[in-house]
C-alpha cells in the first residue's frame, strides 16, 4: 500500500475534527449562540468518547489513542471539557484547552500530509 493510501483516511479524520474544534473555538470566542448548538453537541460527544469509555467506532478509538499520547488530558479533564463545550462556556481555561487541542490536531495533520507525500 502506498503512503498516500495509508494516511489519507487518517488525514481526512484529523481535518474533520480539527475544523470542528476550530469552529467551536470561534463560536466560543465570538459568543455566537444561534447555529452553534449542533457543532457544540458533536464536539462534546467526541470529547466524551475520548474520556476513555470504549465505543464501537474504530475511528474514535484511533483518535483516543493518538490524543492520549499528544494531548495529555485525564479522562475527567476530557469529560469536563465536553461539559464546558456543551454549556457554551467562554471561560479562559476552556478556550485555552480548545486552542491546545486545535494546535495539536493541526500539527499532526501537517505531519500526516508530509507522510502522504512520501517525505
Amino acid at each position: 500500500m502506498s503512503y498516500f493510501g495509508l494516511y489519507s483516511g487518517w488525514y481526512a479524520q484529523l481535518r474533520e475534527y480539527s475544523e470542528l474544534v476550530d469552529h467551536v473555538l470561534l463560536l466560543s470566542i465570538s459568543q455566537t449562540e444561534p447555529r452553534a448548538e449542533a457543532p457544540r453537541r458533536r464536539l462534546s460527544k467526541l470529547f466524551r468518547s475520548l474520556s476513555g469509555t470504549p465505543d464501537a467506532d474504530p475511528r474514535t478509538t484511533l483518535l483516543r489513542i493518538w490524543m492520549g499520547r499528544h494531548i495529555r488530558l485525564s479522562p475527567s479533564q476530557w469529560q469536563s471539557l465536553a461539559d464546558a463545550v456543551l454549556q457554551s462556556s467562554t471561560d479562559e481555561a476552556v478556550v485555552q484547552r480548545l486552542e491546545q487541542v486545535a494546535r495539536q490536531l493541526d500539527l499532526h495533520r501537517a505531519q500526516v500530509l508530509s507522510e502522504m507525500r512520501g517525505r
